[in-house]
C-alpha cells in the first residue's frame, strides 16, 4: 500500500461512545488513555474500584490491554478528551481546512480520533497504526446529525412538558371556574334568604304598623272581656298569622283582645279625587315611594304604550313619562327598588330600569304581576307563575283544580299565599306560594252580594281577606278568608285595577269609562 494512499473510514458510533458503557461521551467528561483510547470519567471510576486499583499500580486498557501506571490523582490525573463538550472538533476541522502539516507540507485532510481528533497529512497515517482517521467533513457531518438528535429529542420533551402544562393549566382554570360558580352560587342563595327575611319582618311591621293606627283612631272596639283561655287563643292565632311570634299579649292583662273585630269598613272611604285620561286601554297600576305609576296603551297598531307618573300627594303628573314603543304594556310592580312590567305583545316581562328597558324574563301574554320576596309573580294568559330574581321559572299552575283559567288577571300575595282573579272565568283562586297548589277558588257569577262578574285588580285587606274589582257589578268587594263577601263598595264605572298605600289609608282605582276615556278614582279613608 502506498505510504501516501490516504485511509479514510466511515464513522461509527464506537469512535464517538464509551466502550464500556456505550454512551456518547458528550457531558460524560471522557479520559483519553496513555494508548489513545478513551473512556468516560464515571466507568473508570467503576473499574478502578472494581479491580481496587490505587495509585501506582498497573492499569490495563480495555481495549488493547496495554499497561500504564495508574496516576497518583486517580482517574482526575488522566489526561481530558473534551472534544465532544466544546468547540475542539470544528476548530480541528477548520485546522485541516486551512492549514499544512508542518513535517511533511501536505494538507491536513484527516482527523485521528484516536489521538483527541488531531489534524494529521496522509504521510502522518504511518506514526498512527491502529487509529481511527475519518474524513473531516464526514466527521463534521456526523457530529451535526448527532447535535440534531439530541436537539430533536430535548425539543420533543419541550413540546411534551408544554402539552402537559396545557393540560394542568385548562384543569386548574376549570377548577377555578367551578369554583367561582359554586361561590356564586351559594351568593346568591344567601342574598335571595336574606331579602325573603327582609320582606317577612317587613310585612310584619306594616301589619303591626296598621294595627297601632288603627287602634289610635279607635278603629278595633271589644266585644266583650274574654277568659284566660280565649286570650290564650288568640296569641297563638296571632303569633300564626304573623308568621313568627313577635307580638306578645300578658295573661295578666283584665281586657281580653282574643276577641277584637277589624272595623276597617270599606264605606268609611269617600272618593277624594278623579284623574281623568284620554286613554285606549289602563292595564297596570302601582305605588311607590309616593309615586302612584300607571301603563296606559297609545294605540294598538303599532304597539305603543306609556308608564304615567302622579304624585300621591297632589295627583300631579311627574314628568319624564316612560315610553314605550312596539310594546303593549300591562301589569306593573316593583321588586328591590326596580320597577317590572308585562309586555302583552312580546310575550315577556320587562324591567324599566334609569329609562333602560330590559327584558327579565319570557311569558306569554302576562298580565298582572306582583313582587314576592324573591322575585316575581305573574298572571298570564296561560296560568300563573313564580319567577327568581333572575328570570327563572320556580314553578308554574296552569290548571287550577277543579277549575281551567279563562283569563287570569289581578294577583297579590302575602308571602304565604297568592290570590288571584280569574277574569273569564269569574272567580278568585287562593294558591300556595311554595309551589303553586290550589288551596280553594271562590265562583259565582252574578250581580248579587258575593257574587263575581269579571272581577279584575286584586289587593289584600290584613287581618280581613282582600278587596277584589268587580268590574262589571261596578263595585268593589270585600272578601273574607272563608270567601264570604262582608262589604261593598259602589263606584260610577267599572272598575279594573286596584292599588293602595302601605296602610291601606288609599284607595286608588282605575275605571273605563268608555273606549277612549278612563280614569283613577281616588279613595280616601275617613
Amino acid at each position: 500500500m502506498d505510504d501516501t494512499a490516504v485511509v479514510k473510514l466511515p464513522i461509527k458510533k464506537s469512535a464517538i461512545t464509551c466502550n464500556i458503557c456505550n454512551q456518547i461521551w458528550t457531558n460524560r467528561q471522557p479520559k483519553i488513555l496513555s494508548c489513545f483510547h478513551t473512556f468516560c470519567k464515571e466507568c473508570l471510576e467503576n473499574e478502578s474500584v472494581k479491580k481496587r486499583i490505587t495509585p501506582g499500580d498497573v492499569f490495563q486498557c480495555s481495549m488493547c490491554f496495554v499497561p500504564f501506571s495508574w496516576p497518583i490523582q486517580g482517574v482526575e490525573g488522566l489526561k481530558s478528551n473534551d472534544f465532544f463538550e466544546s468547540n475542539e472538533a470544528d476548530d480541528a476541522v477548520e485546522a485541516v481546512e486551512e492549514t499544512t502539516c508542518i513535517e511533511h507540507g501536505k494538507d491536513l485532510n484527516l482527523l485521528c480520533i484516536t489521538c483527541n481528533v488531531l489534524p494529521i497529512c496522509t504521510s502522518c497515517t504511518r506514526l498512527h497504526p491502529g487509529h481511527i482517521l475519518h474524513d473531516p467533513e464526514d466527521f463534521k457531518t456526523t457530529r451535526k446529525n448527532l447535535i440534531m438528535e439530541q436537539s430533536n429529542l430535548i425539543t420533543g420533551l419541550r413540546k411534551a412538558l408544554n402539552d402537559q402544562k396545557s393540560v394542568l393549566v385548562e384543569q386548574m382554570e376549570r377548577r377555578v371556574k367551578e369554583a367561582e360558580e359554586q361561590i356564586a352560587s351559594k351568593k346568591n342563595e344567601m342574598i335571595r334568604k336574606i331579602d325573603e327575611s327582609l320582606f317577612e319582618r317587613k310585612n310584619i311591621l306594616n301589619q303591626l304598623n296598621t294595627l297601632i293606627e288603627s287602634m289610635n283612631n279607635n278603629h278595633l272596639n271589644f266585644d266583650y272581656l274574654g277568659t284566660k283561655t280565649e286570650i290564650e287563643a288568640f296569641n297563638k292565632e296571632f303569633m300564626k298569622e304573623c308568621t313568627k311570634p313577635s307580638c306578645y299579649f300578658d295573661n295578666s292583662v283584665h281586657v281580653s283582645l282574643g276577641v277584637i273585630k277589624s272595623t276597617f269598613k270599606l264605606n268609611e272611604f269617600y272618593e277624594f279625587a278623579s284623574i281623568k285620561l284620554d286613554s285606549e286601554q289602563m292595564e297596570g297600576i302601582c305605588v311607590n315611594n309616593d309615586i302612584l305609576y300607571i301603563t296606559s296603551w297609545i294605540s294598538r297598531d303599532p304597539p305603543e304604550s306609556v308608564i304615567l307618573k302622579f304624585s300621591t300627594n297632589d295627583f300631579q303628573p311627574i314628568k319624564p313619562d316612560i315610553h314605550l314603543e312596539n310594546i303593549l304594556a300591562t301589569g306593573i310592580c316593583f321588586f328591590n327598588g326596580n320597577l317590572y312590567c308585562g309586555d302583552w305583545s312580546n310575550n315577556r316581562i320587562l324591567l324599566c330600569n334609569n329609562g333602560d328597558i330590559i327584558p327579565f324574563a319570557s311569558i306569554l301574554k302576562p298580565f298582572g304581576l306582583e313582587a314576592w320576596s324573591a322575585g316575581l309573580l305573574v298572571a298570564a294568559s296561560d296560568g300563573v307563575h313564580k319567577f327568581n330574581r333572575e328570570g327563572e321559572v320556580l314553578w308554574s299552575n296552569r290548571v287550577p283544580s277543579p277549575f281551567k283559567w279563562q283569563r287570569p288577571c289581578g294577583i297579590a300575595t302575602d308571602n304565604s299565599y297568592i290570590y288571584v282573579t280569574d277574569l273569564y272565568g269569574h272567580c278568585v283562586h287562593k294558591l300556595d306560594l311554595s309551589n303553586g297548589s290550589c288551596l280553594y277558588s271562590i265562583s259565582s257569577k252574578g250581580c248579587k252580594l258575593g257574587e263575581l262578574n269579571h272581577p279584575a285588580g286584586i289587593i289584600l285587606a290584613p287581618s280581613i281577606g282582600f278587596i277584589v274589582a268587580n268590574m262589571q257589578n261596578d263595585r268593589l268587594d270585600m272578601i273574607d278568608e272563608d270567601g264570604k263577601c262582608i262589604e261593598t263598595y259602589k263606584l260610577q264605572f267599572n272598575p279594573v285595577w286596584i292599588t293602595g298605600d302601605e296602610i291601606l289609608k288609599t284607595l286608588f282605582i282605575t275605571t273605563y269609562i268608555n273606549q277612549k276615556r278612563k280614569a283613577v278614582v281616588v279613595l280616601k279613608h275617613n
